[in-house]
Parts: C-alpha cells; sequence; structure tokens
C-alpha cells in the first residue's frame, strides 16, 4: 500500500507512568498554553486526505493518535459519517477501555484494517500502581477479544519494568494467551527522562539521575539486583514463542532465552 500519515489527535488523555505525555501536558500548564491534549476538527481532516489522495494518490491511511478512540461520541460519530466518503483502509492504536460492540461495527463499516492496543502488563495490582493503567483483566480480555473478533489486532507489552519479577513478567505472557490477537509484541521499559517511571528507577537506585535511557526498546538500561539484563533480553525476544506455544513447551523455549 502507499501509506499516507495524517494527524488527528495530539496527546493523550490518559497518564501511564512510562510515557512521555503526563510530563507535556505538565509543560504546558506551567507555561499557560492550554491543554497539550487536542482533536482536530473533522472537516479539516476531510480535506487533508482529499488532498492526499489527490496529490500522492495515498491507497492507506495511518494515524498515529496516541489513542485514536479518545472523541467524544459526536467526534466518533461525525469521523465515521466523513471517512464513509473515501473507505481508505487504515491503521490505528487505541486502548481497551475506549472500545465498544457498536464503535467496532462502525469502524468495520469504515474499512478499518489493523488496530494497535498497549495492554504492557499483565498483573493488574502491578499495573495499577507502577503502570497507573487502571483497569481489569477481564475487561482487557473482553474489549480485546471484541474487536479481535471482527478486525485484527495487535497487542503491545513492555517488560523490564522497575521491580518487575520473572514471576510478574510471566503474568503478561499469560493474560496474552486470553487474548483472540492478530500478533503480539514485547518491549523492554526504558526510564526516559520526564516521566514517573523515571523518577522511580532512580529513586530506587536501578538508574542515575544524569543517565540516558537506551536509543532502542531491545535492551534494559536499569540496574536491579533481583533481575539481570540478559534475563529480561531472554524473556522479550522469546515473549511471542511463550504466548502461542502450548505450555509443555515451556521448557523447551527458556533455552532460547540464553544467547548462547
Amino acid at each position: 500500500y502507499r501509506m499516507i500519515p495524517i494527524e488527528t489527535h495530539r496527546g493523550c488523555p490518559f497518564t501511564c507512568t512510562y510515557c512521555n505525555s503526563p510530563a507535556q501536558v505538565s509543560l504546558h500548564n506551567e507555561e499557560n498554553l492550554g491543554n497539550y491534549f487536542r482533536r482536530r476538527n473533522i472537516n479539516r481532516i476531510k480535506e487533508e486526505i482529499a488532498t492526499l489522495i489527490k496529490r500522492w494518490d495515498a491507497e492507506y491511511i495511518y494515524f498515529p493518535a496516541d489513542t485514536f478512540l479518545a472523541w467524544s461520541n459526536d467526534e466518533f460519530e461525525d469521523f465515521v459519517s466523513m471517512y464513509q466518503e473515501f473507505k481508505l483502509p487504515f491503521w490505528m492504536q487505541t486502548r481497551p477501555e475506549t472500545i465498544t460492540e457498536d464503535k467496532v461495527d462502525q469502524l468495520v463499516s469504515i474499512n478499518c484494517h489493523r488496530v494497535s492496543m498497549g495492554i504492557e502488563h499483565g498483573n493488574e495490582k502491578f499495573r495499577r500502581e507502577v503502570v497507573n493503567r487502571k483497569i481489569t483483566n477481564d475487561l482487557l480480555v473482553e474489549r480485546t477479544n471484541l474487536l479481535g473478533k471482527k478486525i485484527p489486532v495487535s497487542v503491545n507489552n513492555i517488560t523490564g519494568f522497575p521491580t518487575e519479577t520473572r514471576t510478574l513478567a510471566f503474568d503478561t505472557i499469560k493474560l496474552n494467551r486470553e487474548f483472540n490477537a492478530n500478533s503480539h509484541s514485547c518491549a523492554i521499559f526504558q526510564p526516559y527522562h520526564g516521566t514517573t517511571l523515571h523518577q522511580y528507577s532512580v529513586r530506587k537506585g536501578y538508574f542515575g539521575k544524569d543517565e540516558y535511557a537506551e536509543d532502542s526498546t531491545y535492551a534494559s538500561a536499569l540496574k536491579q539486583p533481583h533481575i539481570t539484563h540478559s534475563e529480561i533480553q531472554g524473556l522479550a525476544k522469546t515473549f511471542v514463542l511463550y504466548v502461542k506455544f502450548p505450555k509443555n513447551m515451556w521448557d523447551f523455549i527458556k533455552i532460547a532465552e540464553k544467547n548462547d
């Protein structure tokens, strides 16, 4: 496909502790710049889509909004009505809390091709207290599978959080096994400056306050006494195998965690 990106939102209304958005909101408030989280006018989005189709022969739309379904109900209805004119296949990312059966049906009607959703962690208590995502596992499974029945969904996860143990990491694997998902990913946590978990990692002594995080999410920057860098990398690289293969193969998969 000739894929074209179109911005519909800037920022995010949620406050995950690993993410940059809360810091951007705080900076805007401190400088009296108004709301950082903004949604574009539907007519402006329509004009841009039409222009990109005409100028670049766009075949597919990529909406990079942090949480695409963070519209009001009226705004989403307006978007669906507007996009009926184009119906180009599109990809977007959102959060399970924003999924309803009605919205899934409307997304299908306008040719939504694929959706990515961040789950991040599979332990309900850890996810609530450390990651600041207050949704139950039951609701995560319900909403993700509601979507996955009709639209291919990719589920994003993170391992290597500060204080996360191997057992907690496997809670994420076990939860992912309950999803009707087309694909799964697992990144390694990075303590980016300005995030809540950067400050937490520094207080715990896992990271220097003047250190920089890795430039990718494939290696851990934290120095934690209970788990090594190589253990975290091993879990991340075999994550999908643990999710997709039968449990009676887990001892075999564990061998592949090592780089030998």
